[in-house]
């Protein structure tokens, strides 16, 4: 292979590493939440430490461009053209080997496959194979100084990714939306006492329409007599706690509300540690569920593809919502079911057990209610109105956590510091204030 197809590799390298770094999850064509890329991007293996793995790969493969072109154009014997050409060997070398390792995380521990990431490593491979053809070392190209330097630094690698844990999630302010935009104003409450339901509607109760695409900045309604409002994102986002699905009791001191899809890998297992989180605090947590499915066919906020994994997201959402609407008092066990697991049963499976779970009197009109649509409507536009890019996202009280929290603990954490302290706070305000009364 020529030198020139070292350096057009190389470029295509620091091209694609820095595209993937930049643009990140979500936001690729065809990487919405729930697919391939999503799943390895949100991986702990995506990073060394707190750093992105695709930059690193963007500095190797800059310094490989960098110390090509050197190479190129002394090409002699002098002493610069052999550092350089030395260097470029260990640089590509380590890409390579660091692809090898890369690909074997995806496959066996990830399981899921990346197609940008798979390129890159192609790359990679390919990359470390023209240089030593092109680039020839004093003796076998491959068991070199130049290859033994790459083997040990693709071995740090991979015991630092072992060792270092890298917080996959993000906990945002409420003052701080995604893209770094002030949030608009709230109204006041008088004003939001003022608006529709929220919520889908009963049998015997004309639908009214929701008002979320009229108040991009604030989400409320009228609640039902036996309804209490869920204020989030420091007053944002204000919900009816009966208008959602929910885990956990009614009268729960804390509520938060998750969005979510049931085909998003991530979105399961944050799921999952929700159902032994709402259980562990002992009925002070309540877990509004929205499911915001990532597909373009009932969601269009979706605009960069549906990826394979999401063709059937909008059915698993509207199957909960049926459950829930019709028998509420099964929706957790059904819920837990559906969102248990590495990937939701097939679509014909979950529909089967929903219409076991909601009886033959109920199961048609159940599923093809009007109101299942509107409260997918209704949760796309809740999702926009929170600032959420991705799905999984929790709403809290204070603050968005964005991304999948890894374990139970961490959850718990979480939690502990959002909720608990922000009733600390509440209880000091109001002794406060209970002194200041005469």
């Amino acid at each position: 292979m020529s030198q020139l197809t070292v350096i057009a590799l190389a470029t295509v390298g620091l091209g694609l590493s820095y595209w993937i770094a930049w643009y990140g999850r979500g936001r690729l064509p065809g990487c919405g939440a729930g697919s391939g890329c999503d799943a390895a991007a949100s991986s702990r293996w995506a990073y060394l430490g707190a750093i992105p793995v695709a930059l690193l790969g963007a500095g190797l493969y800059a310094g490989v461009l960098a110390t090509g072109l050197v190479a190129v154009r002394l090409d002699g014997d002098s002493g610069a053209a052999g550092v350089s050409k030395d260097v470029m060997q260990t640089l590509s070398f380590t890409a390579g080997g660091a692809a090898v390792w890369f690909t074997l995380l995806q496959l066996v521990v990830v399981r899921r496959v990346c197609a940008y990431c798979m390129g890159l490593h192609t790359v990679g491979v390919l990359l470390a194979s023209s240089v030593a053809v092109a680039f020839p070392g004093d003796g076998p190209a491959l068991w070199g100084v130049p290859a033994s330097i790459a083997v040990v630094a693709v071995g740090l690698l991979a015991v630092g990714q072992a060792v270092l844990k890298p917080r996959t999630y993000a906990i945002v302010p409420a003052g701080v939306v995604a893209d770094n935009r002030t949030p608009e104003p709230t109204t006041r409450a008088a004003e939001d006492a003022e608006r529709p339901a929220l919520g889908p509607t009963t049998s015997n109760e004309p639908a009214r329409r929701s008002p979320l695409g009229d108040s991009p900045g604030m989400l409320s309604a009228r609640p039902a007599d036996e309804s209490r409002i869920v204020v989030l994102l420091a007053g944002r986002v204000r919900l009816p706690s009966d208008a959602w699905r929910r885990l956990g009791p009614a009268d729960a001191i804390h509520s938060v509300a998750f969005l979510f899809d049931y085909t998003c890998d991530a979105c399961r297992k944050v799921h999952s540690l929700l159902h032994r989180a709402v259980a562990r605090r002992g009925g002070d947590l309540a877990v509004l569920l929205v499911p915001v499915p990532q597909s373009a066919r009932c969601n269009p906020l979706i605009t960069n593809g549906t990826p394979p994994a999401q063709r059937d997201a909008c059915h698993y959402a509207r199957l909960g919502h049926a459950v829930w609407a019709d028998a509420p008092h099964a929706f957790a066990l059904f819920d837990g079911w559906l969102g248990e697991g590495r990937a939701p049963p097939p679509l014909d499976v979950a529909r089967a057990r929903a219409v076991e779970v909601l009886g033959a009197p109920h199961r048609d009109a159940a599923l093809l209610t009007p109101r299942v649509d509107r409260q997918l409507r209704e949760a796309v536009a809740l999702y926009k109105s929170a600032g959420a890019e991705r799905v999984p996202t929790l709403l809290l009280p204070r603050a968005s956590v964005t991304g999948p929290v890894p374990s139970l603990d961490e959850l718990m954490r979480v939690l502990a510091r959002e909720l608990d302290t922000l009733t600390a706070a509440t209880a000091r305000a109001a002794t406060a204030m209970h002194q200041r009364v005469p």
